[in-house]
């Protein structure tokens, strides 16, 4: 399921006690301030859920694999996220459940 901005404005309100527009102004604060730390080029650490950065993937060989030939695939700017050990133990948890499934 996709919690969209509405949805995680209505939980985080829920969980400080305070009115929906305060914890989407909170949501919105927050997205700016990320997105201007990335440009800077600056690391973001956000606790338990890990570090994200920006990774320049270089320039690099790729094959079309509809007519088989090779093409240059440009550099490109990427965003890498950085597990915490608390992400990581829920994301397991996570793989757990599911495989207990099948």
């Amino acid at each position: 399921m996709k919690i969209n901005k509405y949805m995680l404005s209505q939980r985080i309100a829920k969980k400080l006690r305070c009115p929906r527009s305060f914890a989407n102004d909170i949501i919105t604060a927050l997205s700016d301030v990320i997105l201007s730390e990335l440009y800077l080029g600056n690391e973001i650490g956000l606790g338990e859920v890990g570090c994200l950065k920006i990774r320049e993937r270089k320039e690099r060989i790729g094959i079309n694999p509809s007519t088989k030939k090779k093409m240059a695939i440009p550099k490109a700017l990427t965003l890498k996220i950085t597990n915490s050990k608390a992400l990581r133990t829920v994301l397991h948890k996570r793989l757990e459940t599911i495989t207990s499934f099948h």
